[in-house]
């Protein structure tokens, strides 16, 4: 492949997309009191697919992939497509308070990858979870690594820059890559980022120059939206990825926001009195947003697999253009800084 993608672990990609489109992911860390390591994407975080309560109405891909080389070591299944009409899935298409301390990214491992488990135990029991960026060298690898294996350019989509510094570290490692890179900034997080990210992938197995397959990322990453509700803010404020305001306290005892990603930064949209009244919204506002078109949707969640599942079984009947659904269960940065309970849904037009 002449232009190869980079990526990195908010995305909230499985392993077989990952592999499907040749794409390398860089994880982030998680830091709990003294331990350092990257956020795990393995099977104790992807429920969903040992769930038992899988809607009937999205179907699997009738295939599947074995993870490859093209994943960084630790990577495995997130994140996996639900229903695919066109059968274009079997190819992989369509940071308690969260702190980033910089000098975080320089540490060793101390203990195997966090764990959603792992960081919901730590913040249930009042304690403090950290995330950090990849350092420079991360990528340097990464970047290397695609290289060497015939890439001759590099394109590198990451989170927002206004929610982590992940951008400015490959940025730097950009400038010293074997091969020219082109950074782009998705300006949002999560499987927002996951579908810019197959965007591009598909752009570049398609043969398009590294202009090219930038800007697929870029023009569906400004297309898509992002809605998710939360159990509290107060996760989001602490860690100043959230704005306090009077009008949304922090405990989530009396509120249950509901959030989206605008400009890059994440942003109250509204408030629902209960749990059941803020999924009751998520479903209304997504499929608003989509209205006739065609779309790829993305449900993204903490917590229990069936919750999510059914709440995707019950958008896919109701939003008439939908190509594709992703079921993608989000990881312990994201955990980290939502706190346990998200769910949200990204919605994807063409």
């Amino acid at each position: 492949m002449a232009v190869a993608v980079v990526t990195d672990s908010t995305a909230c990609l499985s392993a077989e997309l990952a592999a499907g489109g040749g794409i390398r992911i860089v994880p982030l860390r998680v830091v709990l009191g003294n331990r350092a390591a990257d956020e795990a994407t393995d099977d104790d975080n992807a429920t969903d697919d040992r769930g038992a309560d899988e809607p009937s109405a999205p179907q699997k891909p009738s295939a599947s992939h074995k993870p490859s080389g093209a994943r960084e070591p630790g990577l495995a299944a997130r994140s996996r497509v639900m229903r695919d009409p066109a059968g274009a899935g079997d190819r992989g298409w369509g940071d308690g308070a969260a702190w980033e301390p910089a000098e975080c990214a320089d540490l060793a491992d101390l203990a195997a990858a966090i764990t959603v488990a792992d960081v919901e135990a730590v913040l249930r029991a009042g304690g403090r979870v950290g995330t950090a960026s990849p350092s420079p060298d991360r990528f340097s690898a990464a970047y290397a690594a695609a290289a060497a294996a015939g890439a001759e350019s590099i394109v590198s989509v990451h989170v927002s820059a206004r929610l982590s510094g992940t951008l400015n570290s490959a940025s730097l490692a950009a400038a010293t890559a074997p091969v020219p890179v082109r950074v782009v900034d998705s300006r949002t997080i999560g499987m927002g980022l996951g579908i810019a990210v197959l965007a591009a992938a598909g752009a570049a197995q398609a043969g398009r120059d590294a202009d090219d397959v930038a800007a697929a990322a870029a023009g569906r990453a400004a297309r898509l939206r992002s809605i998710f509700a939360l159990d509290t803010p107060g996760y989001l404020q602490a860690g100043g990825r959230l704005e306090r305001t009077p009008a949304l306290p922090s405990s989530g005892l009396t509120v249950r926001p509901l959030l989206h990603i605008r400009d890059g930064r994440i942003v109250l949209l509204e408030k629902a009195r209960t749990p059941a009244g803020a999924i009751g919204r998520l479903e209304q506002l997504a499929a608003e947003f989509a209205a006739d078109q065609p779309v790829d949707l993305a449900v993204q969640y903490l917590g229990e697999v069936g919750r999510a599942a059914a709440f995707a079984a019950r958008l896919a009947e109701r939003i008439p253009g939908v190509r594709r659904i992703y079921l993608a269960a989000a990881g312990a940065v994201l955990c980290a800084h939502t706190g346990p309970g998200m769910l949200g849904v990204v919605v994807a037009p063409y």
